[in-house]
């Protein structure tokens, strides 16, 4: 079994958990320097206004430069923010109803460190949705290594990504702004319960079945 490289990321898009899932086996980068302005502390969910960025505060360093693992979440109320987005936009969802007190904890959870923010979630998706990856954090950054996909969470500046497909599943505001793909993990587990498994396995194409012109 292979490892995935990922950077841990607040409540990461399906393509990450449908990398983790192909995979079987997630390192989570956390030696690798902060950037703004990514999937590190923020997720994308969809509202009756359209997509909205949930986003974490966080402590920037004096001198700009911080690992990962070192990031600190800001003293601000963003947890009820949070929460009460995800309620009104998921309050006609199938599965809000039997996850809300387990979400509704981690929201009132006081957090120093990003780091135990998406471990906390990540780890109550997977309980959700029947999900098991061996998992571990590096110790050191290297800049190259194999199966890394460390980029994703740069949504903005990503690159096309071959072996990802999005699969359509029923959204709350589907009616209105048709299919949204890959949003937060929370969208297909609040839209689809464990049945969001399947469509992650469906998400990822193998390119070995396929020919290079119809994977690039």
């Amino acid at each position: 079994m292979s490892t995935v490289l990922l950077t841990g990321g607040y409540l990461c898009d399906i393509r990450h958990y449908s990398k983790m899932l192909h995979y079987g086996s997630v390192a989570w980068e956390t030696c690798c320097s902060y950037h703004k302005q990514t999937l590190r502390n923020r997720c994308r969910i969809l509202t009756a206004d359209g997509v909205a960025d949930l986003c974490i505060p966080v402590v920037k360093p004096h001198d700009g430069h911080c690992q990962t693992r070192e990031m600190r979440v800001a003293d601000e109320p963003w947890q009820k923010l949070h929460w009460g987005a995800i309620q009104a936009a998921y309050n006609k969802s199938p599965f809000l109803l039997y996850v809300a007190d387990d979400l509704e904890r981690l929201y009132q959870k006081r957090y120093r460190f990003l780091v135990d923010v998406q471990q906390d979630f990540h780890a109550l998706v997977c309980q959700w949705m029947g999900l098991s990856f061996a998992e571990v954090r590096t110790s050191e950054y290297q800049k190259q290594a194999p199966d890394d996909y460390r980029s994703l969470t740069d949504y903005k500046h990503s690159k096309e990504d071959p072996h990802f497909v999005a699969v359509p599943y029923w959204q709350v505001f589907a009616g209105k702004f048709g299919f949204t793909p890959n949003l937060s993990i929370l969208d297909l587990l609040l839209n689809t319960g464990q049945e969001g498994r399947i469509i992650l396995r469906q998400c990822y194409r193998d390119c070995a079945i396929f020919s290079s012109s119809d994977c690039c």
